[in-house]
């Protein structure tokens, strides 16, 4: 047994009031003997000697009816563990886990969820005693520790915690254990405590693989090491999220439609209906999107918005404000390429003419090319500075040395895109054991038919309507789910098979491939099987070639533009493979990041040589809000890239108990070390009682009432038998 108010315990001294009294009133009178009066005496012996028996009765009772209350309000416990055996002699130290990520932001009847925990964590911190320490761990600071080591500045630490603010990050509770774990055997008390004041959204669970339990235990923390999870708010809350945005068009010209497609996920019991979601670029509302979502439901929205401008472009998807906030918007970045460097290398311009011609058709409203076309004898590729160039076509090069595949290669790796079209000097042989091997691409076989020749010429069979090339460009027939164009006349072709890394994108009446695409590294090639001047095909002649030459330099062009897609809380490695040539000197540059609230931050880049110049990389920094950020040197904008909020931290369902206690489990912490603390609960009682044991102050309360019911029994009785002895005696 242990008291919690060990103090009151000196009132125990007013037990000897009773006593003192007593013996006062037992005065010491002369003895006269009445020979009358002897009869009587053997008559009152027996009464007398009752009377004294319940005086010392009344006596007993009278101290034990102080004795009762004095224990009442010292508050005895009893606890069978060594810990309650030295009570509260036993300092603890104590581990506060604060739940600051976004979905706190929620509320319910009591109010913000995240105001109740700070409240609830200032109550136990006021709990401390002296000699007590305590750490706080905020989840959005892992595996940063929120403060170095555990403190005894109580009132430092609840002025920290009246600062804090809710986070973006989300939050994992094996991390967070799993750093307790690392702190708590450098603490110095031995009562050990660690406290979750949490949401306890179901998220907060690690993501097991399959259905089953995990069924490794780990025994992470000591047997006597207590746990009480702090749970802040009631009832799961109905909410709704922009889980993603994809930007689908992989073509993307300024003034031309670009297709977005975002999800929008229900978190809750109820559907919704008619809920709106909007896109916004630049920041003006460009279009909108009613939709039905049944409950814990998801749906697909399609958007087509048409950017106005070049550069660096970006946007985010936004919906109705609902529980939380925070999650109702998710940006998206993406690139409209203001010039598209091309070079053409080809044994003649004559190889080049009809791509040219295509090409030139591009002119904008400003009468600005979109592409910067350069014209390079083939034999010279080996000199060619690849630093600032987006796309290759060869076009009838008679051959290939083994290093310029490697160069092929390497460029394609590192986001370039290549076009070959085959010609009257092409070395199917040379091909084969240079650049197609390299490239891991089927060998040509040889050609099939006569230049010129139409008989036995072969026509288009079919057209992937589905690949990026073609979206918004030709509408389907509508009896055949496929492209309607005009095919032309194919004379002469180089035989080959499209291969499993491959997709075809055109194939030819004799099943052959006409047009095919490969993916090598981050960059695409497109291999064709015919030639781009008339000789081989009528092709350059037809409606389609200018806009499938077109579009396929865009399509090659693009791929080396992915946008970087970031979550709050990652510190990713950001790369910048081909710097703009206005970073000339890239070495004596500044670059800053600049974030979504305006601030501004220098950063440290790192340099790496590749075939295509400088390779820029930043790492180290971790995002804690979202938004579109910019990378810049000077003030120019050379990248920029959207940053959103983990998408599971919008399903604000409540872990259960048994849940919880199989998480716990897992760690090596059995039931008897975990104590839930649920909303409304008497918080203090609650972790005293697991503390040092169950109070027994109530037990002596009764008693003393009991006790004192007695005495006044005892001492009514007795007064009246008092009152009669002595009647008897006079008389």
């Amino acid at each position: 047994m242990t008291f919690l108010n060990p103090l009151v315990l000196f009132g125990l001294v007013a037990a000897t009031i009773p006593l003192i009294l007593h013996l006062l009133s037992l005065r010491k009178l002369r003895t006269i003997e009445f020979s009358t009066l002897t009869f009587l005496k053997e008559l009152q012996r027996t009464s007398i000697r009752r009377l004294k028996l319940r005086q010392i009765l009344l006596l007993i009772i009278r101290t034990a009816l102080i004795i009762a209350i004095v224990l009442a309000f010292a508050r005895p416990a009893l606890r069978g563990s060594v810990l309650g055996a030295v009570g509260s002699h036993t300092h603890t130290s104590a581990i506060i886990l604060l739940d600051d990520s976004f979905s706190m932001a929620a509320a319910d009847q009591r109010g913000e969820l995240f105001r109740q925990a700070k409240e609830m964590t200032q109550e136990i911190i006021s709990m401390l005693k002296e000699g007590d320490e305590v750490l706080l761990l905020r989840l959005s600071d892992l595996p940063r520790q929120t403060i170095e080591r555990p403190t005894h500045d109580f009132s430092g630490l609840g002025k920290l915690v009246a600062q804090s603010e809710l986070s973006f990050a989300d939050g994992s509770l094996d991390h967070a254990m799993r750093t307790c774990a690392k702190v708590l055997p450098n603490t110095h008390n031995a009562n050990k405590e660690v406290y979750v004041v949490s949401d306890l959204q179901r998220t907060l669970l690690p993501q097991r693989s399959g259905s089953s339990d995990r069924t490794q235990v780990e025994n992470l923390f000591l047997p006597e090491t207590k746990f009480f999870p702090v749970q802040v708010g009631s009832q799961d809350i109905q909410n709704a999220t922009v889980d993603s945005v994809a930007v689908v068009s992989r073509i993307l010209e300024k003034g031309k439609p670009v297709n977005i497609t975002a999800r929008v996920s229900n978190f809750g019991n109820l559907p919704l209906h008619d809920f709106v979601a909007s896109v916004y670029l630049d920041g003006n509302r460009v279009a909108q999107r009613n939709a039905d979502i049944e409950a814990w439901g998801s749906t697909n929205l399609d958007f087509t918005i048409i950017p106005q401008r070049t550069g660096l472009v970006g946007g985010y998807v936004a919906t109705e404000q609902d529980a939380v906030e925070q999650d109702n918007k998710r940006y998206f970045a993406f690139k409209v390429p203001e010039k598209v460097h091309v070079v053409f290398l080809s044994p003649s311009p004559e190889d080049v003419r009809f791509i040219s011609l295509a090409l030139a058709a591009s002119a904008n409203e400003n009468a600005h090319a979109l592409f910067n076309v350069r014209s390079v004898p083939s034999q010279q590729f080996s000199l060619l500075d690849l630093q600032h160039v987006d796309v290759l076509v060869f076009s009838n090069v008679p051959n290939f040395t083994l290093a310029d595949a490697d160069r092929i290669k390497l460029f394609l790796q590192e986001g370039g895109g290549v076009l070959i079209f085959p010609g009257n000097f092409t070395s199917t042989e040379n091909y084969n054991t240079t650049v197609l091997q390299a490239l891991n691409i089927p060998p040509f076989e040889g050609r099939s038919g006569s230049a010129g020749e139409s008989q036995g010429s072969l026509v288009f069979q079919h057209v992937d309507a589905n690949h990026p090339i073609f979206a918004g460009v030709f509408e389907p027939t509508e009896k055949k789910k496929e492209m309607s164009v005009e095919s032309p006349q194919v004379f002469v072709s180089v035989k080959r098979q499209t291969g499993k890394h491959g997709r075809t994108i055109i194939s030819l009446s004799d099943q052959t491939p006409f047009l095919s695409e490969y993916r090598i590294g981050e960059g695409l090639v497109l291999v064709f099987s015919s030639a781009s001047t008339p000789t081989w095909t009528d092709f350059p002649l037809k409606g389609i070639f200018a806009p499938l030459v077109y579009r396929s330099i865009l399509h090659t062009a693009a791929e080396s533009e992915q946008p970087l897609a970031v979550t709050v809380g990652e510190e990713p490695l950001i790369k910048l493979r081909r710097p703009p040539e206005s970073t000339a000197n890239l070495t004596a540059q500044r670059f800053s990041l600049r974030s979504p609230d305006g601030t501004k931050e220098f950063l440290q880049p790192q340099f790496q040589s590749t075939s295509l110049g400088s390779m820029i990389t930043f790492s180290g920094r971790k995002f804690t809000q979202p938004g579109l950020y910019e990378i810049h040197t000077g003030q120019t904008a050379v990248a920029r890239f959207a940053v959103n909020l983990a998408k599971e931290e919008s399903d604000l369902r409540i872990m259960s108990n048994a849940e919880l206690e199989r998480f716990f489990k897992s760690i090596g912490v059995s039931a008897s070390q975990l104590t839930m603390v649920k909303p409304g609960s008497k918080f203090e009682t609650i972790v005293l009682q697991t503390r040092y044991g169950v109070e027994l102050w109530k037990f002596f309360l009764v008693a003393a009432l009991l006790l004192a019911l007695l005495e006044m029994t005892i001492a009514r009785e007795f007064s009246t038998r008092e009152h009669q002895a002595i009647v008897a005696s006079a008389s």
